[in-house]
């Protein structure tokens, strides 16, 4: 966990709040053990994937909040293996069978300074709205990592505390509770809905390949399946984000294949 964070500019930066939903409602935590099992995973795959970095996470009863810095492309490998693995943990502690997750998690950016500090708080804060605690000292959540300069938050810490100004600012923040974080980050959420049914697109178009496999292709086969995403109608930028190849090459290849 010993990984410096790049300090660049959030606006520039791949940074998104992610949901992961057990199925249905579906409890995923049924004890400490299986949180702490959780969590070794968590430590485990952002240990070795270089380019994801942990901000924040929560974990409430059925579902996980997640804050981390990573391609897109990087963080839809990342919550493949966190939650594959957990699964089957889980499956097999309950010998229960199927899925245990809802889906594709959800992800939405965080483009500024502002709205991060907004995401921080709000995540923080789910246990103490769900009336599960009457502070953000929640025992299942990186809150109380920032307060006690914890190992696993260490390459964190200056980057985040400096966004508030010094700690003490980041506890009176995290003290208030505003009505205006849940509004704001719901329009969020809807909005990046619409991102989720992009890649979904994607994957059934690029079938039985996936979006992840992309970059790693042979280069006439990712030619042509950055081709055959921008004529189906997405924007360079969208194809950007989904594959993790820069919008200068994916122009290039455009204007070769016209």
């Amino acid at each position: 966990m010993s990984k410096p964070i790049r300090s660049a500019r959030i606006a520039e930066s791949d940074i998104y709040h992610v949901i992961s939903r057990g199925v249905g409602k579906q409890i995923i935590f049924e004890d400490d053990a299986d949180r702490k099992r959780y969590l070794s995973y968590l430590y485990k795959y952002v240990s070795e994937f270089e380019t994801v970095e942990l901000i924040a996470w929560c974990l409430m009863s059925n579902h996980v909040h997640l804050l981390i810095k990573a391609p897109i492309i990087d963080l839809s490998r990342f919550m493949q293996q966190l939650s594959s693995n957990y699964a089957r943990f889980f499956n097999s502690r309950y010998e229960r069978v199927g899925i245990l997750f809802q889906g594709r998690f959800k992800s939405e950016p965080v483009d500024s300074d502002e709205y991060l500090r907004t995401v921080l708080r709000y995540i923080h804060q789910n246990p103490v709205k769900a009336g599960i605690t009457s502070s953000c000292s929640y025992r299942w959540s990186s809150y109380n990592a920032y307060l006690s300069h914890s190992d696993s938050l260490r390459a964190m810490q200056s980057w985040v505390i400096d966004l508030f100004g010094d700690i003490r600012a980041f506890v009176q923040f995290h003290n208030k509770f505003d009505h205006h974080d849940l509004h704001e980050i719901e329009k969020r959420q809807r909005k990046s809905s619409v991102f989720d049914s992009v890649t979904k697109s994607a994957n059934l178009l690029l079938a039985p390949a996936s979006i992840t496999d992309v970059r790693g292709m042979k280069k006439h086969d990712r030619d042509a399946a950055l081709l055959s995403l921008v004529r189906a109608g997405m924007t360079m930028r969208q194809v950007e984000k989904l594959t993790g190849i820069s919008r200068s090459l994916i122009s290039r290849i455009v204007k070769q294949y016209k």
